[in-house]
Parts: C-alpha cells; sequence; structure tokens
C-alpha cells in the first residue's frame, strides 16, 4: 500500500507542478487493473482471502467497442470493480478478464493497449494485524510464506489465481 500511497503522493505533486487551473475538474482517484483468466475465481480470491468487496455491475466492452477504440486487439473483454477500505480512503481494484485471452505471453502480441497479459506483478496491503488474513489464507486452503524480520514485523506472501504476487505486511 506504501507503493500506492507514493504513487498517487507523485501524481498528486505532477498536477501541482503542471500548475492546473483551480477551476478544472480533476478528480484524485487511483483504480488499479488486475488482468485476469477467469473473474468468478479470481473474486472469489480477492473477497474471501483479501476481504475486497464487489460493487455493483460489470462494465462490458463489446468486440465493436474494443476495435472502434482501438484497444484490447478488437477483443471483448469485462470489467469487476471491488474496494477495500483503507485509513481514509478506498482503494478501487478492477478485474479484467478478455474474451478467449489464451496468450498469455504479451511478448508475442502486437503493440496493444489492452488487457492481453495477466496479472498485475504484485500487490502490496499493509494492515495492523496480519492474522485475520492468515486465518482466511488457511481456510481456503492458498499455499502461503511467512516471513518475520527482527522487529517483528511480517510479511504474509501468496499468489493469486493468476500468479500475481500479494504482500500483506503488519504486526
Amino acid at each position: 500500500m506504501k507503493t500506492l500511497l507514493a504513487l498517487f503522493a507523485a501524481c498528486l505533486s505532477l498536477l501541482f507542478i503542471l500548475d492546473y487551473k483551480k477551476n478544472e475538474k480533476v478528480v484524485y482517484s487511483v483504480d488499479i487493473g488486475v488482468n485476469v483468466s477467469d473473474t468468478v475465481r479470481s473474486l472469489a480470491f480477492y473477497t474471501k482471502v483479501l476481504g475486497m468487496k464487489r460493487l455493483e455491475g460489470t462494465w462490458h466492452a463489446s468486440k465493436e467497442m474494443s476495435v472502434a477504440a482501438g484497444v484490447n486487439n478488437g477483443r471483448a473483454f469485462d470489467v469487476m470493480a471491488l474496494n477495500l477500505a483503507c485509513d481514509g480512503y478506498t482503494l478501487k481494484y478492477k478485474l479484467n478478464q478478455t474474451q478467449d485471452n489464451n496468450d498469455t505471453t504479451a511478448d508475442k502480441a502486437p503493440q496493444s493497449y489492452g488487457f492481453e497479459k495477466l496479472g498485475a506483478r504484485y500487490l502490496t496491503i499493509n494492515v495492523e494485524n496480519v492474522d485475520p488474513f492468515i486465518e482466511r489464507i488457511k481456510e481456503n486452503r492458498i499455499q502461503y510464506h511467512l516471513v518475520t524480520f527482527p522487529d517483528g514485523y511480517r510479511v504474509v506472501l501468496l499468489h493469486d489465481p493468476d500468479g500475481a504476487l500479494i504482500e500483506i505486511g503488519g504486526k
């Protein structure tokens, strides 16, 4: 989460550096999208294990819409939004599933503004206490690794259904 906050702070700093006018409507939010192979399986992981909440609705982009926008190699895709309540703000996390996305090697795909490559590289969530997360991880029979630092700080390492690394850090 510190990484997300640093990114958010950098974006805000950039806005001030660029001297945006007061009458411009700039919405300060951060949405993170992760490309998944199966939204049903990923939804279960992110809600049951990480405690995210699903937001209503799924946004669908048809093949025609993708072609017209010049994104995603003209393939249809769905976006399902989740959120994670954090201290003072809410993180919005979006699961993106592309129709017929069997090629998980983005190097073979032509340059695209789409969702060919699966996963986010990793997500870090900083919490006060990792124990509730460890219990949910165990309940859902997910393999994990616990690292304890000399000062007592602990990091739980696990993977989402598509192999993206998840770090949960805290006492």
